[in-house]
């Protein structure tokens, strides 16, 4: 270690170890969090349409095609000019 005496001393870091170690953990959790809850989201999502369309399961391009255009299906909301 070119700043510390022994590993002891890396991990201890001067009496701040605990303040360190623990926003480093913090900070892997959240990184954590924020990859893997939409991939996990993904695979439940496939998941899903694969159960909902068993003719399609082998192509999960082709579910994904037979869903509605989310621009086509929703109403439109913007009113026209005249009051």
């Amino acid at each position: 270690m070119l700043q510390f005496e022994s590993w002891e001393a890396f991990l201890h870091m001067g009496g701040h170890g605990g303040y360190v170690w623990s926003a480093y953990l913090l900070s892997v959790l959240v990184v954590g969090l924020v990859l893997g809850l939409p991939w996990l989201r993904g695979r439940l999502l496939l998941k899903q349409l694969r159960r909902a369309t068993p003719a399609a399961s082998s192509r999960p391009d082709a579910v994904i095609a037979q869903l509605p255009d989310s621009r086509t299906a929703a109403p439109s909301t913007q009113q026209s000019g005249a009051s």
